[in-house]
């Protein structure tokens, strides 16, 4: 059985980016934060980028949260995307 760790990986690996919700139901983490800063360190040192993006509520209020995504020599995965395409 794979980790939180791992599965939240695998995810960042073929997607762009992910946030809480993802990863809740692609992993079963409601500790996204925790778990992208486990994959910055031993044994994975990952460069992960976070992005702060405004949401809002459904009682109207904005609020931010973060997403994160993996970077590769300094190039997203929708860089590399798009690189490719071209």
């Amino acid at each position: 059985m794979k980790s939180q760790n791992e599965l939240i990986l695998e995810y960042l690996e073929t997607h762009a980016d992910i946030g809480k919700q993802e990863a809740l139901m692609c992993a079963s983490s409601d500790r996204l934060a925790a778990r992208i800063k486990d994959l910055k360190r031993e044994p994975y040192k990952k460069e992960i980028e976070t992005i702060m993006v405004n949401v809002t509520c459904s009682n109207g209020r904005v609020a931010r949260v973060a997403r994160y995504r993996l970077v590769y020599g300094g190039w997203t995965m929708e860089e590399i995307g798009k690189a490719r395409i071209a």
